[in-house]
């Protein structure tokens, strides 16, 4: 992270909207400077950042595991949606507190405007798939996610192999959470008639833990 705002002086970003350092050592920087910085090259396709209400959160290297359940689940999505939702990996979603995760996956409305970021109203489904990043992505996504209107998300969970299920936000927080196992179909509320087989093809690549 050091290095990502060092170069952000380098390239003299338009001062108004330079990050400010506050007494906590942090920056807060609005979508404007986030889009400012990649359009610059401050932030490029090697930086693997995101932002999350104002801070710019560096994003764990994936493991090969993680690879590969990436790619099996990308692979199902697609085949399993792909006449009825846009299958989005690992793109910018535009949050309205200054946020642009970057979900693992997102199924989105199949007639959303191009030419703009993905707004929450457009998404049907966000998962992420989470190892190293599951404290993130279970506390201060799920927080964010249905603060700012995500109807569903899900945590692909390769600590425990499971699959965690949030729906229905209210404030900054799901009204519903449960847990499902391997063998156990998920079913996403916008397609009730289109289980989720999330686990098949993933055992091999699964890590078990003690």
């Amino acid at each position: 992270m050091t290095a990502l705002l060092e170069r952000l002086e380098e390239q003299k970003i338009d001062s108004a909207l330079t990050p400010k350092k506050s007494d906590s050592y942090f920056f807060h920087v609005t979508a404007q400077m986030f889009d400012q910085m990649i359009e610059t090259g401050v932030i490029d396709h090697e930086s693997r950042v995101e932002l999350l209400d104002g801070n710019l959160v560096e994003i764990e290297e994936m493991k090969p595991e993680h690879i590969d359940k990436m790619d099996v689940l990308n692979q199902r999505l697609v085949l399993q949606f792909h006449s009825k939702a846009r299958i989005s990996c690992q793109n910018s979603i535009d949050l309205p507190l200054d946020g642009r995760p970057l979900p693992d996956f997102a199924l989105v409305h199949k007639d959303r405007p191009r030419g703009r970021y993905t707004l929450p109203e457009d998404v049907y489904l966000l998962i992420e798939v989470a190892d190293t990043s599951l404290q993130k992505d279970r506390d201060w996504k799920t927080m964010i996610y249905a603060r700012d209107g995500i109807k569903e998300y899900w945590i692909l969970n390769l600590k425990n192999n499971s699959l965690e299920v949030y729906r229905d936000p209210e404030e900054a927080r799901y009204t519903t959470s449960f847990t499902l196992k391997v063998g156990q179909l998920a079913t996403c509320l916008a397609f009730p008639n289109d289980p989720i087989d999330w686990f098949s093809g993933l055992e091999d690549t699964i890590v078990l833990t003690g």
